[in-house]
This record gives structure tokens, sequence and C-alpha cells, in this order.
């Protein structure tokens, strides 16, 4: 969940987010659980949202801030969103 605040928060840039998704089988674990989050996981877990993407399209980044900042919503963490993309 640290890597996902971080990330959220502006921490970890997206090469680096998407890095340690792909590797951390730990975050994958928690994150394939979650299919609740529409509309991101109307057809799929969050996890297998967030690597269909391309992390290099700023409008993929968009909805992948707001689907990860539901989730932690739904787990009741709080956060300060960096939302630098969407002033672009």
């Amino acid at each position: 969940m640290k890597d996902i605040i971080d990330f959220l928060e502006g921490r970890i840039n997206n090469e680096t987010f998407f890095n340690i998704l792909y590797s951390n089988t730990d975050l994958e674990k928690i994150l394939i659980l979650e299919n609740d989050i529409p509309p991101y996981t109307n057809t799929c877990s969050l996890y297998e949202y967030l690597i269909s993407g391309n992390p290099m399209d700023i409008n993929f980044i968009i909805d992948v801030k707001d689907s990860l900042s539901q989730f932690l919503q739904t787990k009741g963490v709080a956060i300060s969103l960096d939302d630098r993309e969407s002033e672009i």
C-alpha cells in the first residue's frame, strides 16, 4: 500500500510505480482481489486493469490515479493526491 500512496502523492514517478507493480507479487495479490472500482474494474480486477494500459499515456495515468484513489478510499486511507497530469 505504501507504494500506491507514494505514487499518488507524487513521491515516486510513473515509471518507478509501474516497475514496482510489475514485480511486486504482494501488491499484485492485493489488487487482483479488487473488482469493485467502477468503471475501471467492470470486466477485470484492478490489477488486470493497471497492467493492461500504456503507462506512457497521460490519459491512462489520470485514470490509474483515479482508480487507485478510489481503492484507497474503500480501505479508509486518506491521501493528498498529486494530480499534475490533470493540469496538463
